[in-house]
């Protein structure tokens, strides 16, 4: 496993070379691996052979060490390799499918989901499964901020030029540091988190030429904005 773990930082920094990121996503990412790698090594050292039962826990927390590195590293090379592919995708039907996806998850978790997303007819030329991608992880985002008493609430709105999807929560909310570095690179205020979910999901709303924006209050929830333009040429052409 630490021979993976090598691997792994060989990996990630010629990724981070490559993309030029700056010194302290190099930092973040070499001292995240570090602390895995310092603690497989230690229970490795403990590794009892004659002791099944000793020896099946430190194999799960081995596990769970290994899984975060590799979660963290999917994230990155993610963040490196979107590619779109387009076609005509009605909003409303694709925001429906996401909701019906978190509905176990929400019953799970006792928080109410309020939808008002617009009656009309929304028709955009994007990629369908990376949207579903952006949308799920701002829900997964609310949901891991709210506490209890939960409320979401997703709505949308078309303007001449573009539509707007808005999630809303009353969860836990952040900070302006914690908004001023939401889309930094490995940045993240989740003990779980690899900080990449809201900078994949920038990166995929501006390759569709549209925008994010975070507003939130501490301890009053957080509204996210996505704004998506009309291709008019294309829809109705």
């Amino acid at each position: 496993m630490i021979y993976i773990c090598l691997v792994l930082i060989i990996v990630l920094l010629y990724c981070l070379k490559k993309e030029k990121l700056k010194q302290k996503s190099l930092y973040k990412v070499t001292h995240e691996i570090k602390n895995s790698i310092t603690v497989i090594n230690g229970y490795l050292s403990m590794f009892d052979y004659n002791d099944i039962n000793k020896s099946k826990k430190y194999v799960n927390i081995l596990k769970r060490e290994l899984k975060k590195e590799l979660v963290l590293l999917n994230d990155f090379l993610a963040s490196n390799k979107i590619l779109l592919k387009k076609e005509l995708v009605d909003i409303n039907l694709l925001l429906d499918e996401v909701i019906e996806s978190f509905k176990p998850l929400l019953d799970e978790r006792n928080i109410q989901l309020k939808s008002h997303i617009s009656k009309e007819e929304l028709i955009l030329y994007l990629d369908y499964d990376k949207l579903c991608e952006v949308i799920s992880n701002l829900i997964k985002n609310s949901i891991e901020a709210i506490e209890s008493n939960g409320i979401i609430e997703i709505s949308t709105k078309k303007h001449k030029n573009n539509i707007d999807i808005i999630i809303k929560d009353n969860g836990l909310g952040m900070t302006k540091k914690e908004i001023k570095n939401i889309f930094v690179p490995f940045y993240t205020t989740k003990s779980k988190g690899t900080g990449l979910g809201t900078y994949i999901s920038r990166i995929i709303i501006r390759k569709h030429k549209g925008n994010i924006k975070y507003e939130s209050i501490k301890n009053k929830g957080t509204k996210t904005l996505v704004t998506l333009p009309i291709n008019k040429k294309i829809m109705y052409n």
